[in-house]
Parts: structure tokens; sequence; C-alpha cells
């Protein structure tokens, strides 16, 4: 990809505005922010989707599961090729569903949680009752339906381009 082109759909995909960078910029300069989120945003954007916050529409607690089935190699690949310290990395199975709701996806954090153990994630629950996922598990969810995103494969017309940021 040519750096033109590259500055483009980073642009594009940083557009999705999961991370708030006012005041960690210095002397003025754009900061260059990279989270997970974008990754899944960038896998979802170069298979042609237009509408990043629909684009996983089609997950929810009643697809979620079968999808897993489905695409079990992939998501266990997607697992394993992640450093061992992302799954010791816990957060609330809230923040997972509202990682995947930011591109249109309704999961209820009790079914991630519930398919994480099933898995074998590492889960818990701490002393004030507080529950964790492992964040492996939420990133390599996201990445595995964002590259197999049936929203992409069952459209029959096809799709415009989005437009890049000037």
């Amino acid at each position: 990809m040519s750096p033109f082109l590259g500055e483009k759909f980073y642009a594009a995909v940083r557009s999705v505005s999961v991370v708030d960078t006012e005041g960690i910029a210095k002397d003025g300069a754009d900061p260059k922010v990279f989270t997970w989120h974008l990754l899944a945003a960038s896998i979802l954007t170069a298979r042609g989707e237009v509408d990043l916050g629909n684009a996983m529409a089609w997950v929810s607690n009643d697809t979620i599961e079968d999808f897993i089935e489905s695409n079990l190699d992939s998501f266990h690949q997607t697992l394993a090729i992640q450093p061992d310290y992302a799954g010791y990395l816990l957060f609330s199975p809230r923040v997972a569903s509202n990682m995947l709701g930011i591109f249109g996806a309704t999961v209820d954090p009790d079914v991630l949680l519930r398919v994480a153990k099933k898995h074998g994630v590492i889960t818990a629950v701490d002393a004030e009752g507080r529950r964790g996922i492992a964040c492996k598990f939420a990133r390599s969810l996201a990445l595995v339906i964002a590259s197999k995103n049936a929203m992409s494969e069952m459209r029959t017309e096809p799709q415009r381009p989005m437009a890049l940021a000037s």
C-alpha cells in the first residue's frame, strides 16, 4: 500500500473514534493511537464495509455461539497467537459487550461470560462480585467476526467504497 493510501486508510479507520486523545498530544501534534478496536475496524473496512456502526449487527445472543462453533479453528488460532499476558488481563464482560456494540452487535455480557468459560478462557469473579474475562477472548472474537463478517458474504449488491478523509 502506498504511503498516501496508508494515510487515508488510517484516517478513515481512526474516524471510528473509540479513544479520546484530547490532552495527550505533544506540541499540538495529532497523536497516533492504536487500539484493538481499530484492528477489527481495519479488517471490516478492507472487506468493503461502508457502515462500521452496523457491520456486526447480525451478531447477537442468538448467533454468537453458533458463529464461534462454525469458526472454531480461526477463533482458537487467534487466541493462541496473542501474547500470554493477554490471557491474564481481565476486564468486565460489559466492556466486551460495549466493544462489540461499537460495530452494531448486541451480545449480553452474561452470554459473553458463559461463552468465554465454555472455551476455556480465563474468567473471574472477585470478592466484591465484579466479573472479568480475558481481554484476548474479546479481541479474538472481534477479529474473527470481522474477518468472517457474514454481512459481507450475504450482500447481493456491490457496495461503494467508504469515502476516505482528505
